[in-house]
């Protein structure tokens, strides 16, 4: 620390010294009789002689206490060896002495009251006297204590706590002057404090009456009590004898207590309960401690003693020593005591040998800044210059005259100066640091304020306006402009420079916000422990302004548009430490001064994420996100937005926009979030120019407070938007007050969705009101409106149902049948049935269509009369089965059965029928469909009655209870097994067949036994009962048998019977039956060529009906016949029909509809839907050929598909058709096939004209190997279609076969491929195709089978004659 100055006229004894409240006087006295005023330079403002003392005292200054007032402006002297105390003035210098009643006793200690309006003073015998200082009266008091007092101590409340040499402390009022409550000691008391405890909440709290006694160095006890003096509480500290006597102790910080010990070690103390004996600092500073001294300003403690002075600093519980501030003296100067001023900036030593010392901690706080530039004090004759926003720039120094107490910076100049003098200096140029100008005005100067060329000056109450530089020739006062006008009474407190806004304090101590553009005034909210310090607004962001109080920062953000209009929000409040006095803000960093002198930079908590160039914060965008929002920057938010990529970042940007009426921003926002519906919305409303509309829309939107948004709106250019928000709200009561004002044409609306309103919560009475004002106000209504009819009868509606609720049922009733409205019908059955008027409500639910809950009603109230009508209507099982067992109960049980049967109840409908109804076919019908147990239990034991013996219906509805067992034993007994047996047969469920079976072989049933062995799946048994019933149906089920398990054992077994047993052709027939069922083809097909004689022959004899009957014996083993499925199935179905079997006919017929035989889809249909031309068939795909991709195969002609061919060439390599290998590349797409086409048509046509058939001599077309010629020789009246591949392509032929009717050729140019076989619906007789599929499928199997084709007996070939048949006898085919 620098020394400041040096009172050394005090004598060479102790000195005692005291500063008042300002720091501007110091008063010390020493071992002269007088006291020296000072002022805060050190020099000699004025003296008081003390009066000779009265008494003689040892060593020690002349006066025994100095103590100031609470303004700081009196001064209370107690002189030694004297009866009375001095008060001297500041104002006019002027002592009063203050005489004592009390003879011979000198004053030994004093004490101001907080509000000065006391002084109470202590005598050596425990008197006490009070003087008034405001009505100058004393007021004597005797016998406080019995001996000395020590020391005083008032509370806020003007109560005194003294404390004596007689071991007591005694609390007494200074309105009354009694003793309110008193305390005893354990030892003798040094000093009094009020104390500053730390309550449960961990905050400090300075209670009514609570103090703290240091008892002769030994301990410090705590005393706590209310005023009315009911309860107390008392703590006693005791600390470590070892660390020696307690010297000093005071109060500091949030509750802590420093103690100061003889011994040189000072502990500080918390007074928390659980922290009351840990000891929160403690360190052994010096050797000797004589005196401590703390500076709340700045929370720093001073400790003395011996020739040293050692400053800690505090924040909060820590403590570190400031060594740098550390003061050592001379070896023979003795610390006597230390002290602060209040604002800490200076501190004061006085020593034993009279020198009173004082120091400068910390240099004042003189500033002022402009833009970005801040002036401020680095040395008591020094100021510096420094442009925040480029530090690089290197600070102007200014030397200064004297110390200065205010200063002023403008663009071009900086003032400083003191009382009335100030001191004008150039900041820019080369020239900067020049002193320009100095001026004295009239009165003491407390504000000045500069601009680019003028300074305005704060004289007391009034402005002085004048330039800084004046030209040469001109006085300095020739410019000089006084406000107010000379004449004009007003006075002027404070000097701000013109701007958009201004913050000011009133004298309350409220901060307000004041906008001079539209003299609004905003309070801001800002909590405050006592006054503003500082209020600094931030340079680069003009909304953002900083409340700068003692270690404390409120950060502000001033909002001039938003929804609820202009605001000033609190955005945060930090700490700062008291080392730190700051200047200004720009950018969020407060820039501050040091105690050194030094500036140093606190960054807002609430602008930390914020900094451009902090690189923690750009990585972190999430917070760098928040903090935007919070500030309402909105284009930084979206970036931080961007990287974020949050749903929940956008849609609160959206939210703080739209509250701050950006609303493109707003959309931008939700839009990136992808709400579509708020998207929308905004952009019905970003074009509204009127403030109060868009604000109160976006109230609405964000579901906000709709009073506010109804204000914003009834300000607004469209006031009925309120009376809109308001309906749209269902605010219907607030609607219907805003409608009478705003929209008298919308009150009967308003009105009856209000009384809705009502209805719906039970307010009848005011429901039905509003109902009525709706319909007089559609009455008196001038405007037509179109609903107008529907709105009435909506109110009517409601009239009727209040009045019903509100029990006039029959008004009501009135008025729901003169409205006839299903609906209403059914609100008020509903209503009648909550007042339990069950037949009104059955009648109006009948009326609204309510059919069953109004028969449940009828029902419920007996009334079956009324419910008998409503039943066929009836859907409700319950219902129905309420009301069948009322009739049933009623005996009318015809009735009673239909209502269970629409229950679905059929066993009581069994139980009816079996019994009361005498219906026991009904019965059956109804187990027979719901295959009930419980129904089929009963029926069964109703057929087992003596008076019924239906065995055959025992037995059936035994099986379908499940009662197989009993089944069984009746079926066996009462000679129903055939019955059992059937039904077990078309059941799935698993059965004893065998027992069944030998039930059959034993009364000689064999056929019935086989079918059960069967059944049991024991062919071979089923098959040896067979065959001992010589008939041809039983046969048939021999030889499924082989077909099905493949047992060439049993066939052979079946064989050896037919061969024994039949003769002909039906041996013939059952042998070829047999060979397929065993896989034997080769065999088969001999025994198809006898078949196929014998069926022409039948044919050539017309006998259809013994054709038809072989014909329906092979299409039974259609499936054998996959190729020739269409050909066999058309024979047949036509033979039924010449011999008469419509049915069996129908049936194939049926079949040959099937989707399995026939080629589904265009692409595969081979027959023009427009000419009915046949489409030739590519050979790769079996689907019509592609005209754009026609090919051939080079060896048979055959037309195909040349992509697909060459597919299957790759392979298999061989054609389809001819099954010749065929190279790949030798395939070629046809650049002409339709010329090609037309060339055979033309051949074919000129072959028909010459008479001669499409087949050349020698060639005789074949099919799978077999002559076709040869096979058709000697059979008249047959004809055949098909196509073979060993035919020449170029040469179609033709063949023709007496007998039949139809027609031969339906003008086809070709029928390729065996699909051709199905194609010749009305032809004659088909014996000789029904032969050849026989024959080929035999053929095709034993090729498989055996790799070689069986060689076919020569036939004879065919004759010539058949190629001239008329065209009524012969049909025409065509074959490639």
């Amino acid at each position: 620390m620098r020394q400041l100055f040096q009172v050394n006229s005090l004598g060479s004894g102790p000195s005692l010294f005291e500063w008042n409240k300002n720091g501007t006087c110091l008063a010390a006295v020493g071992s002269k009789r007088k006291v020296g005023i000072f002022d805060r330079n050190g020099r000699l403002y004025s003296e008081v002689h003390l009066p000779a003392a009265e008494f003689l005292e040892g060593e020690s200054p002349e006066a025994a206490q100095l103590q100031w007032d609470p303004d700081g402006e009196q001064l209370a002297i107690i002189p030694n060896g004297n009866t009375a105390v001095l008060v001297w003035s500041v104002v006019n210098k002027e002592v009063k002495k203050i005489d004592t009643d009390f003879k011979t006793q000198v004053f030994t200690a004093m004490a101001w009251s907080r509000t000065g309006k006391y002084l109470a003073m202590g005598t050596a015998k425990g008197n006490l006297l009070i003087y008034n200082c405001h009505e100058r009266k004393k007021t004597p008091y005797v016998g406080k204590h019995v001996s000395k007092i020590v020391c005083m101590v008032w509370t806020k409340d003007d109560m005194l706590a003294m404390a004596g040499m007689d071991l007591m402390v005694s609390i007494t009022s200074a309105a009354t002057g009694e003793t309110v409550k008193g305390f005893s000691l354990k030892q003798a008391p040094t000093e009094i404090h009020i104390a500053n405890v730390k309550g449960d909440g961990k905050t400090a709290k300075e209670f009514d009456s609570s103090f703290s006694i240091n008892q002769s160095g030994k301990s410090v006890l705590v005393l706590e009590f209310n005023n009315g003096g009911t309860e107390e509480k008392v703590l006693d500290i005791v600390l470590h004898e070892a660390w020696g006597a307690i010297e000093k102790h005071l109060w500091f910080g949030d509750g802590y207590i420093l103690v100061a010990f003889r011994s040189g070690r000072v502990v500080a103390v918390s007074t928390l309960k659980h922290e009351i004996h840990e000891e929160v600092y403690g360190e052994k500073l010096l050797e000797v401690c004589t005196t401590i001294a703390c500076s709340p300003a700045y929370g720093r403690i001073a400790v003395g003693g011996s020739n040293s002075v050692r400053i800690l600093e505090t924040s909060g519980p820590t403590f570190a020593e400031n060594k740098t501030d550390a003061i050592d003296l001379q070896p023979d100067q003795i610390v006597q005591q230390v002290g602060w001023t209040q604002d800490g900036q200076v501190l004061t030593v006085s020593l034993t040998n009279g020198l009173v010392l004082s120091f400068l901690s910390t240099l004042p706080v003189v500033f002022d800044y402009q833009s970005s530039k801040v002036i401020y004090l680095t040395s008591l004759q020094e100021m510096t210059l420094v442009d925040m926003s480029n530090r690089e720039v290197s600070p102007t120094k200014i030397e200064i005259e004297s110390e200065p107490s205010f200063c002023g910076l403008g663009p071009n100049h900086a003032a400083v100066g003191m009382n009335n003098q100030v001191w004008f200096y150039r900041i820019t140029g080369r020239d900067a640091g020049r002193l320009v100008n100095k001026r004295e005005y009239l009165g003491s100067v407390s504000v000045i304020k500069l601009s680019a060329t003028h300074a305005a000056v704060l004289i007391e109450d009034k402005v002085l306006v004048h330039p800084i530089e004046v030209g040469p020739g001109a006085a300095v006062d020739d410019f000089d402009k006084l406000l107010p006008p000379p004449g004009q009474v007003q006075t002027l407190t404070c000097l701000m420079p013109s701007g958009a806004r201004m913050v000011f304090e009133d004298d309350q101590g409220n901060i307000n916000l004041f906008n001079p553009v539209n003299d609004q005034v905003l309070p801001v909210p800002c909590d405050l422990t006592g006054r503003a310090d500082n209020i600094m607004w931030d340079v680069q962001d003009p909304h953002v302004f900083v409340i700068a109080e003692q270690q404390a920062l409120h950060v502000m953000l001033y909002v001039p548009v938003s929804i609820s209009g202009p605001r000033v929000e609190l955005l945060g409040k930090q700490s700062i430490h008291n080392t730190h006095s700051p200047l200004m803000v720009i950018g969020g960093s407060v820039q501050c001064r040091l105690k050194n002198g030094a500036l140093d930079a606190v960054i807002l908590d609430t602008h930390r994420n914020v900094q451009s160039n902090d690189a923690v914060a750009k990585n972190a965008p999430g917070k760098r996100f928040s903090q935007c929002l919070k500030l309402c920057r909105l284009k930084a938010a979206w970036e931080s937005a961007a990287l974020l990529r949050n749903n929940d970042a956008w849609r609160q940007l959206g939210v703080v926009a739209l509250e701050m009426l950006d609303v493109e921003m707003a959309i931008a926002a939700y839009r990136m979030q992808g709400d579509a519906s708020m998207v929308l919305s905004l952009e019905r409303v970003k074009h509204y120019e009127d403030k109060n509309l868009l604000a109160g829309h976006i109230i609405v939107l964000l579901d906000k407070d709709q009073n506010q948004a109804q204000e914003l709106f009834l300000r607004s250019s469209q006031p009925k938007a309120a009376l809109e928000m308001r309906k749209d709200l269902k605010h219907w009561s607030k609607a219907l007050k805003l409608a009478e004002k705003l929209d008298p044409d919308n009150i009967a609306h308003i009105s009856k969705e209000h009384a809705a309103t009502l209805e719906m919560i039970g307010e009848y009475a005011q429901a039905s009101n509003h109902y009525h004002q709706a319909l007089e106000s559609l009455a008196v209504q001038t405007t037509p409106i179109p609903d107008a009819q529907a709105l009435s009868d909506s109110c009517k509606a409601g009239i009727a149902r209040c009045l019903m609720q509100r029990g006039d049922l029959r008004q009501g009733r009135s008025i729901a049948l003169q409205l006839k409205s299903q609906q209403l019908f059914k609100e008020c059955a509903h209503i009648l049935e909550g007042l339990s008027q069950y037949g009104d409500a059955a009648e109006m639910y009948e009326r609204a269509g309510q059919y069953e809950r109004a028969a449940s009603i009828y029902i419920q109230t007996k009334n079956f009369a009324a419910a008998t009508p409503l039943m066929a209507r009836i859907s409700s099982s319950k219902l129905q089965l309420q009301f069948a067992k009322a009739k049933e109960q009623e005996g009318k049980f015809s009735e009673a059965a239909a209502a269970f049967e629409a229950a679905g109840d059929m066993d009581a409908v069994v139980r009816l029928a079996l019994g009361p109804l005498h219906m026991p076919q009904r019965a059956y019908a109804v187990v027979r469909k719901t295959r009930s147990t419980d129904a089929a239990w009963n029926l069964a034991e109703y057929c087992l009655r003596p008076t019924t013996k239906d065995y055959e219906g025992a037995v059936e509805f035994l099986l379908v209870a499940g009662k197989m067992e009993q089944a069984f034993d009746v079926a066996q007994n009462k000679g129903a097994m055939d019955t059992f047996a059937r039904i077990l047969m078309s059941t799935t469920q698993p059965a004893d067949y065998g027992r069944i079976a030998y039930y059959y072989e034993n009364r000689g049933e064999y056929v019935k036994a086989g079918d059960m062995w069967c059944a049991a799946e024991e062919y071979p048994r089923a098959v040896q009962l067979y065959l001992k019933i010589n008939d041809d149906a039983v046969l048939d089920k021999a030889i499924r048998i082989v077909e099905f398990t493949h047992n060439r054992q049993l066939g052979v077994q079946i064989m050896d019977y037919v061969n024994a047993e039949k003769e002909g052709q039906i041996r013939d027939e059952y042998n070829f039956k047999l060979n397929v069922a065993m896989g034997q083809f080769l065999d088969a097909a001999t025994y198809a060529l006898e078949l196929a004689r014998f069926e022409q022959s039948l044919v050539a004899i017309n006998d259809h009906t013994t054709a038809a009957r072989m014909l329906v014996r092979v299409a039974r083993n259609i499936s054998k016949f996959p190729k020739h499925i269409v050909p066999i199935l058309t024979s047949t179905i036509i033979e039924c029909n010449r011999a008469g079997l419509k049915k069996t006919a129908f049936e194939y017929a049926a079949m040959l509809m099937r989707q399995e035989y026939s080629m589904p889809g265009p692409e595969t249909e081979l027959q023009c839907f427009n000419c009915q031309n046949e489409i030739p068939v590519d050979v790769a795909t079996g689907k019509r050929v592609l005209l754009e991709d026609w090919g051939e195969c080079p060896c048979c002609h055959f037309a195909c598909t040349r992509q697909q061919f060459m597919r299957i060439l790759q392979a298999e390599s061989r054609c389809p058709m001819c099954n010749e290998e065929v190279p790949v590349e030798s395939v070629q797409r046809l650049s002409d096939p339709l010329a090609k086409l037309k060339a055979q048509q033309d051949k074919y046509e000129a072959a028909l004209a010459d008479g001669t058939p499409g087949i050349e001599m020698g060639e005789q077309p074949r099919f799978s190997g077999v002559d076709l010629a040869k096979m058709t020789s000697g059979n008249e009246g047959g004809s055949i279609w098909g196509s073979s591949p060993q035919l020449s392509p170029q040469k179609p032929a033709m063949i023709e076969v007496r007998g039949g009717t139809g027609t031969a050729s339906k003008g086809g140019l070709q029928v390729p491929g065996f699909a051709g076989m199905g194609r010749t619906p009305g032809m004659g007789g088909m014996s000789v195709v029904s032969a050849v599929s026989k024959m080929d499928m035999a053929s095709k199997r034993g090729s498989e089978s055996n790799g070689v084709a069986s060689p076919m007996p020569p036939q004879s070939p065919l004759p010539p004659s058949n190629f001239g048949a008329p065209v009524s006898g012969r049909r025409r085919v065509e074959v490639p």
